[in-house]
């Protein structure tokens, strides 16, 4: 089971929000980098979250 620490339920709030947003505008609205949303997102596909 994956945990998800402070930041990726932010960006899962985000997601659930703004379903449709791109990393860039995930990453700007949530004031994260642009990597650690790509990466983020890459180890939830990954993971099969």
């Amino acid at each position: 089971m994956t945990k998800l620490d402070r930041t990726d339920a932010r960006l899962l709030l985000a997601l659930c929000d703004a379903p449709r947003a791109t990393g860039v505008q995930l990453a700007a609205m949530l004031n994260l980098a642009r990597n650690t949303v790509q990466a983020r997102l890459a180890r939830w596909d990954q993971e099969k979250v």
